[in-house]
């Protein structure tokens, strides 16, 4: 088992500040993202809900065959008059999410396989839009991090759902 706490949950939307990273999936790509997190994370310092950050939120799209985009993402309470650049504003509206806690030291790849049973067995299905075609079975992936956490901490999962309706 590489998850933990496999559940429904209905979840508010919030707005956020984002860098955002597109590109192939791999390793060095991963590595992008680490970078990417940072250099968000030193952009955002000298913002007033900075000091009371405790969570960053990364958000993949597979809206890219072989690729995603990747959102390094810290929650926000007001909306700011300028930010500096590349950061950019995101809105992520209220949702059903299946949430799960990605055990540290297990292999990411066999949570999000645990997932899509465990969503499946709930007789739901993973959310999509008409306007991005789906190139993976968990097409929108949203992880939690502690702010200063380290890469051995588990992760919270959230995967956006629906009901599965049945004719």
């Amino acid at each position: 088992m590489a998850i933990r706490q496999g559940r429904l949950e209905e979840w508010e939307g919030f707005t956020g500040i984002a860098l955002i990273h597109e590109g192939l999936k791999t390793e060095a790509f991963h590595t992008g993202i680490k970078t990417a997190f940072k250099e968000m994370l030193n952009l955002a310092q000298e913002l007033d809900d900075f000091s009371e950050l405790k969570e960053v939120y990364g958000i993949s799209v597979h809206n890219i065959e072989d690729g995603i985009t990747h959102y390094a993402v810290i929650p926000v309470e007001q909306k700011y008059a300028h930010l500096k650049e590349p950061l950019e504003w995101i809105e992520v509206p209220a949702h059903t999410y299946f949430v799960a806690e990605h055990i540290a030291e297990t292999d990411i790849l066999e949570s999000y396989e645990e997932i899509a049973r465990a969503i499946q067995q709930k007789e739901y299905k993973p959310y999509i839009t008409a306007n991005n075609p789906v190139f993976d079975p968990l097409p929108f992936k949203l992880e939690i991090y502690a702010k200063n956490g380290e890469e051995s901490a588990d992760i919270e999962i959230r995967i956006p759902v629906v009901k599965e309706l049945h004719t």
